[in-house]
């Protein structure tokens, strides 16, 4: 019995997944800058306007390498 009660908490658990949501647009462009910044490059003039409708703030995209 002890058994079937540990398979639903397993199963719970990977059914169960938080939403995680976005970013403001201020915090996506300050994710892209900041490593650029330490990099010392800069961005073209209407990339930060690109990135925010590529990414649609999304973290995971945003911190893709480019």
């Amino acid at each position: 019995m002890q058994s079937k009660i540990d398979l639903k908490k397993f199963a719970d658990r990977l059914i169960n997944f938080p939403e995680i949501g976005t970013l403001t647009e201020p915090d996506a462009i300050e994710v892209r800058q900041v490593p650029m910044q330490t990099a010392h490059e800069e961005f073209a003039p209407e990339a930060p306007t690109q990135i925010l409708r590529l990414t649609q703030c999304y973290t995971c995209f945003l911190l893709l390498k480019h």
